[in-house]
């Protein structure tokens, strides 16, 4: 994947996540202009910060400190 296709998945998803949860899906299909594959990566996405509640999207992958304790 491409670094400009993965921040277009993100992108989406993350002005997704701004909606409320009923007008995501519509909106997330409408941004994906048919890419299916855009599509399920986007809504792969919001469903695990919907499920988990951690909006990993907003915050690194990891700090310098969590990075020197493991």
């Amino acid at each position: 994947m491409t670094a400009e296709r993965w921040q277009r998945i993100k992108g989406i998803a993350a002005d997704a996540l701004e909606l409320e949860p009923g007008a995501r899906r519509e909106f997330i299909a409408s941004a994906c202009d048919q890419d299916a594959d855009i599509l399920n990566e986007v809504l792969l996405l919001v469903s695990e910060v919907e499920r988990t509640g951690d909006d990993f999207l907003s915050s690194p992958p990891w700090t310098p400190r969590s990075f020197l304790n493991h």
